[in-house]
């Protein structure tokens, strides 16, 4: 008795892809903007792109549960792998440019600790032109 082959799996939906396309290309879009900003050190810019890029995220990531083709085709799949990798770039880029702002405000603007003498200036122990 020959066996017979096993039927192959059906195919799972492929949800709306034109949704999926939509939401990707809008965060994409989005790390494009970032990008750009970055570069340029347009601080409203980066202020404005990285708010909407925070709300493009959650929605390419629903769209990605709900209306993505399964299995995912390879060309989308190193198309996700580009956009992941260039958020943790730019995640990156943001946390070395927020270090060097909190080193400049600590310098500019030093907290509790004395300046110039270790008994402080603020509490009237030495002034200048004083004896």
């Amino acid at each position: 008795m020959n066996p017979q082959p096993a039927d192959p799996l059906p195919a799972a939906p492929a949800g709306n892809t034109l949704a999926f396309e939509r939401a990707l290309g809008a965060l994409e879009h989005h790390l494009d903007t970032l990008g750009q900003a970055l570069r340029q050190r347009d601080s409203g810019t980066l202020l404005e792109a990285s708010r909407a890029l925070q709300q493009a995220l959650p929605a390419a990531l629903d769209r990605l549960r709900h209306d993505a083709p399964h299995p995912l085709p390879p060309e989308l799949r190193e198309r996700l792998l580009r956009d992941r990798g260039r958020i943790l770039a730019q995640r990156e880029a943001l946390s070395r440019a927020h270090a060097a702002v909190d080193r400049a405000v600590s310098v500019l603007l030093p907290g509790e600790t004395p300046v110039y003498h270790p008994a402080g200036l603020a509490r009237g122990e030495r002034h200048l032109g004083s004896a």
